[in-house]
């Protein structure tokens, strides 16, 4: 337990979640996290070895069957449908079943003094424990609930697993085990709640319909798929007949058949057919797999990309392992004393990657089509309702699939001791914000309203990203049209933001030392309403740098322009020492080498991130010129374009892939540094295969739509037609236009 309040504050500020999981998952209650209780906890959990007593430990490790049995004679207050079911249990004493629920109770064991806290029994031997009942039709059925007994109170609080008869209910379970305790002489500790598995599998109309247009995509995608093979066995056949006849017709050479090629869509049918096939998983998998890209395309975006989202995957891995999987978090405690331990803990700037690919890929796109089609600000206002338009509806499909399944159906999967249940309605899903907020995430505010119970809390990001695209059309006209004055806007836009970031950062008392270990000296801001890590006018610095990237590479490959040798070397030094401070320059804080105060907090916080963003966005131009040596090339390996494809998704479902294998599980894991690696890379694997799979069905189709109906409206060429290309923004997006597949990525 000293290292879940720990793990817990870590997960506040990378911000993957907006609530926490009480007792290593038992129950899941979203709300928000108030760092001064955490910090307070962690003061406690460091006089743990003063605190505990071991003569307790002791004697509640000698519970046993004979003190549950006696309790249940003495049991009173309970409902009589629980009473009988305990009463079934000592008619029954005989019966295997019988054994199998005294069995599964979770017995305390050691490593209380290396952190271990949850001790849940056998959850499915008390699932499966059920039998015949003397004189009774209705066989006996077990539930399993965790029972949470605090032993320090405030500081350790321990949680047991019980399997008690169905009929009984959560404060039931309590008071059984309460008397429980009481058989055992002096022994003060009593449990003050538990939480029982909700086992109520009925659909509510909502969820069938959510049911119904997810098996509606899968079964359009297997028709599709059908529907491809026929199409191209019946064109195979006209094409081979089409041989044959022109060979037969070889008396006149010179005059060429006009009879149409039979098989092929007419052009009033072509639409028809191509919508069907925007389905078709062969298809979308042959352009998911494409390592083809166009020419003049910035091809180490594609490395730049993966890696980040692989450092976001890999962060979220371990701290919720830190907090849900592990039964010895001692270990991990010590992984924070290593310097390499500094890549999770300021992890956050992978978020910033992205923000700088996504400025700089806008700025880049938008000012190509501008001078290719030499655009007017008439033609510019024309564009920008159907590039807000494309751009609504490339992203949302996916995020609005994944948001549905999330809320409704991800419940259903599975099950376990640890696996989500709340006290009260709705019980089944794994986010009661979204029950009510979804709202917001689809209109992409999430990270402004209500953003203590937003829904889906890593969706942070979209919404950041999408309020920067709205502005962003902007500046970069600006940048085109007059290029002092675009990039002086650009640039105040930018320092505003940093101003912002220092003057929230001050105010909310943000700190960048997070290790359990840094000595902070900075009072906790409570009821914070807008927190410096989700909105947008202390994200934008990095955006707006990207914009300033996507204008440099723009200006310096019209002119062919390259960095002289020395120049080029020196500013990778710089670019390679800003990154490297940032990720690992709070070592010492961390480690509590010194007492971290406001001043250096407000310096960090606020500073940092624009720091990282001009670092990399230099990797970025360089490789761009193709100056970047083998670091270009290792980015630019054709093997990243797929992966690169994957990482939107990827970012949409890695949480509730996560969440689904570390709450499945019946059990916490004794981790060391191979079983650590082996599980993050089990992490990894697994959120890639899912973001295979979610892409083929959720995403690509209307990837594939979105050309079809919206692509073509966006080349009409003319004085009075929109000009401004949409841009392929979402993140890992396949795009057939030049350097558009380059696109952003959440985190």
């Amino acid at each position: 337990m000293m290292f879940t309040a720990k793990s817990v504050f870590l997960i506040l500020m990378l911000h993957i979640a907006s609530g926490d999981v009480n007792n290593y998952g038992a129950v899941y209650k979203p709300h928000p996290i108030h760092i001064h209780e955490l910090q307070q906890s962690m003061l406690k959990l460091e006089k743990i070895d003063g605190q505990l007593d071991m003569e307790v430990i002791e004697k509640l490790s000698s519970l046993s069957s004979k003190h549950l049995l006696s309790a249940l004679q003495t049991l009173q207050g309970v409902s009589k449908g629980c009473q009988e079911g305990f009463d079934d249990l000592t008619s029954s004493l005989s019966q295997q079943w019988v054994l199998q629920v005294f069995d599964s109770w979770g017995k305390l064991g050691p490593g209380i003094l290396e952190g271990r806290t949850r001790f849940p029994g056998n959850f499915d031997e008390c699932k499966n424990a059920s039998g015949n009942l003397p004189a009774k039709s209705v066989p006996f059925e077990s539930n399993y609930c965790m029972v949470y007994l605090p032993i320090i109170p405030n500081v350790i609080t321990l949680s047991m697993g019980t399997c008690v008869p169905k009929q009984c209910n959560a404060t039931e379970v309590t008071m059984l085990y309460n008397e429980v305790l009481s058989k055992v002489p002096e022994l003060p500790l009593r449990a003050y709640s538990a939480s029982c598995q909700e086992e109520d599998y009925t659909l509510s109309s909502g969820r069938i319909a959510a049911l119904f247009f997810v098996l509606l995509m899968v079964g359009l995608c297997v028709v599709a798929t059908l529907f491809e093979g026929v199409h191209q066995l019946v064109n195979r056949y006209y094409a081979s007949q089409m041989e044959e006849s022109e060979s037969r017709e070889e008396t006149t050479p010179l005059i060429p058949s006009t009879q149409p090629v039979a098989g092929k869509s007419s052009s009033s049918d072509s639409y028809s057919v191509r919508a069907i096939l925007s389905f078709s998983l062969y298809s979308n998998i042959t352009k998911l797999m494409d390592t083809n890209q166009p020419p003049g395309a910035i091809t180490c975006l594609n490395g730049i990309r993966f890696f980040s989202m692989t450092w976001v995957i890999l962060g979220h891995s371990f701290l919720l392992i830190s907090f849900t999987y592990i039964d010895n978090p001692l270990y991990i405690m010590t992984l924070y004393k290593r310097f390499a331990s500094e890549v999770i803990m300021n992890a956050t700037v992978s978020v910033d990657t992205f923000f700088v690919l996504s400025g700089l890929l806008v700025s880049y796109l938008f000012l190509k089509d501008f001078h290719k089609r030499k655009a007017r600000l008439v033609d510019f206002a024309k564009g920008l309702p159907l590039m807000y338009l494309h751009r609504y509806l490339r992203l949302t499909p996916a995020y609005g699939f994944l948001i549905l399944i999330y809320t409704s159906l991800l419940w259903f999967v599975s099950d376990g001791p640890f696996w989500p249940n709340y006290p009260t309605p709705p019980y089944q899903t794994f986010d009661q914000n979204c029950v009510n907020n979804w709202y917001l995430n689809i209109l992409y505010v999430n990270n402004i309203f209500k953003v203590s119970k937003q829904c889906a809390a890593w969706g942070w990001y979209l919404g950041n990203d999408m309020q920067f695209f709205l502005v962003a059309p902007f500046i970069v006209y600006l940048m085109y049209r007059y290029k002092k004055i675009g990039v002086a806007f650009c640039i105040a836009t930018i320092l505003g933001s940093i101003v912002a970031a220092l003057v929230v950062s001050g105010e909310q008392h943000v700190t960048f030392a997070i290790s359990p270990l840094a000595h902070n000296n900075v009072t906790t801001v409570e009821d914070i309403k807008l927190p410096y890590y989700n909105v947008p006018w202390t994200r934008y610095q990095t955006y707006g740098i990207g914009l300033l990237a996507g204008f440099l590479i723009f200006e310096l490959r019209k002119r062919s322009y390259k960095i002289p040798t020395l120049l080029n070397l020196a500013l990778w030094g710089v670019s390679a020492a800003l990154c490297m401070s940032v990720v690992y320059g709070p070592f010492s804080a961390n480690m509590g080498y010194h007492v971290v105060y406001l001043p250096e907090d407000i310096f960090y916080s606020g500073l940092a991130r624009s720091a990282w963003a001009l670092g990399i966005s230099f990797v970025m131009i360089s490789c761009s010129l193709n100056q970047g040596g083998w670091v270009n090339e290792f980015l630019s390996w054709k093997g990243f374009v797929p992966l690169s494809r994957m990482t939107y998704c990827a970012y949409l479902v890695h949480i509730p892939g996560l969440l689904v294998i570390f709450n499945t599980a019946r059990h916490g894991i004794l981790f060391t540094d191979i079983q650590l690696t082996l599980t993050l890379i089990l992490c990894l694997t697994v959120a890639f295969l899912l973001a295979f799979v979610f892409s083929l069905i959720f995403e690509m189709p209307f990837i594939n739509l979105d050309k079809l109906f919206l692509a073509p409206l966006s080349l009409k060429k003319g004085r009075d037609e929109v000009v401004v290309k949409p841009v392929e923004e979402p993140p890992p997006r396949y795009v057939e236009r030049e350097a558009a597949g380059y696109t952003p990525l959440p985190s």
